[in-house]
């Protein structure tokens, strides 16, 4: 209070202001002149305090801000630096801020989980001895192919692949590997034909000869050293086509 004031006089100043915790000085009511004109009463006017709240959220790593004392109209504080757990990306405030106070308000960072990237594949074939393919396998990138059941081959034995297929990289093709002899060939139909019908002229020859000889002899009344020869050799023939005959319907040599 300053008495003894006359009009004109410079009206005197306010004093320091002051006041509870959670109340924010607004002014004087009214606003003072600058000069005396009379008595006059100017009352503080206050205005509750508001705070605004920055939360890290679920996956957030930085501390909760928290800045008080803020009346209605003032700038909304900056938020905090932002930083997260791995694998987790910012996405923004929830409620988003406003530019001004407008009360208390909490704005709490949300967060998007990381999409990794998509993996990288490759192509792994697993083939014959002959190029059959015995097997295709998509396999990401870095990973491992699994080998399909050990294949078979006749009179061979499989003893495994010619290059590994762990870490896959890049495309592969992986071709089976064996030990041993083949079976070998059976004879070629035109070299049965040929014994079959060399033995057929053998007998055909020889019985015909031993008719001849028999003839023969019974005109003559005696053997011929040359006609003896010729039908020793139709009787081997004879020989040979049963042989041959035998042993090809045993399963030998000329089935």
């Amino acid at each position: 209070v300053t008495s003894g004031l006359s009009i004109g006089d410079a009206t005197p100043q306010a004093p320091t202001v002051t006041g509870e915790d959670g109340w924010v000085f607004a002014g004087w009511s009214p606003v003072p002149t600058a000069t005396v004109t009379g008595n006059a009463t100017y009352v503080a006017q206050w205005n509750t305090t508001y705070s605004v709240t920055y939360q890290p959220g679920t996956h957030g790593t930085f501390a909760p801000q928290v800045t008080s004392g803020l009346g209605i109209g003032d700038a909304t504080p900056q938020a905090p630096a932002i930083t997260g757990e791995d694998g987790w990306v910012f996405a923004g405030w929830s409620p988003v801020p406003t530019a001004t106070v407008t009360g208390n308000a909490t704005y709490v960072a949300q967060w998007n989980i990381v999409t990794p990237p998509p993996l990288d594949m490759c192509t792994v074939t697993f083939v014959d001895w002959d190029g059959r393919i015995l097997k295709t396998e998509q396999v990401a990138h870095g990973s491992s192919a699994t080998a399909p059941t050990n294949p078979l081959r006749s009179s061979y034995t499989f003893i495994g692949w010619d290059k590994s297929f762990d870490n896959i990289t890049s495309d592969l093709t992986v071709t089976a590997l064996y030990n041993g002899e083949a079976t070998p060939p059976p004879p070629l139909a035109e070299e049965k034909d040929t014994w079959a019908l060399l033995s057929l002229i053998l007998a055909i020859t020889g019985v015909l000869t031993a008719i001849a000889v028999s003839v023969y002899v019974l005109m003559r009344r005696k053997l011929n050293p040359m006609l003896l020869a010729v039908m020793a050799l139709g009787i081997v023939g004879i020989i040979v086509f049963l042989l041959t005959q035998s042993v090809g319907s045993c399963g030998g040599l000329l089935p």
